[in-house]
């Protein structure tokens, strides 16, 4: 039963990465040839923060399914959000990098930080830390709606 938990817990971010980094390298946008906005970081600040981000997204679900707080049932809700969160996570960058549509990657990008930020009241409810953790992702995803929309209105 643990392994069952962990490959849900951390298979969907390792996918999303996955496909997010294939809609990078071979999309049409290079991101050091963009227009970028103040405090945009190097593209190798993306390379180290998002695998980072991924582990700790699997460790708040690892942490939110094995809790004996909550029943099955509110877990399930929690891990369809979860899901659709990961799914939002790796379609941004096919709209951002691969497409290039900046405006609606931003849009794409806004739904997907309402979707965290209702899984981290689902998981902070069931776990605190759970919780709690998925508040840097939503937080790096904030910084990432002002890189991404103010591309859009330099580009």
């Amino acid at each position: 039963m643990k392994l069952k938990k962990i490959i849900k817990s951390f298979l969907p971010p390792l996918i999303a990465g996955v496909i997010g980094g294939l809609f990078v390298v071979f999309g049409k946008i290079d991101y050091n040839s963009i227009n970028k906005p103040p405090f945009s970081p190097s593209k190798n600040v993306f390379m180290i923060v998002w695998p980072i981000l991924y582990l700790l997204i699997g460790i708040s679900t690892y942490l939110y399914l094995n809790s004996k707080n909550g029943l099955d049932e509110t877990k399930s809700k929690g891990l369809v959000i979860y899901y659709l969160d990961m799914f939002f996570n790796s379609m941004w960058t096919f709209f951002y990098f691969y497409l290039g549509y900046f405006l609606f990657s931003s849009i794409w990008l806004a739904v997907l930080i309402i979707i965290v930020a209702s899984r981290i009241y689902l998981y902070f409810k069931i776990n605190k830390l759970s919780g709690i953790i998925n508040v840097i992702y939503f937080i790096w995803l904030s910084f990432a709606l002002y890189l991404n929309f103010s591309t859009f209105l330099l580009n």
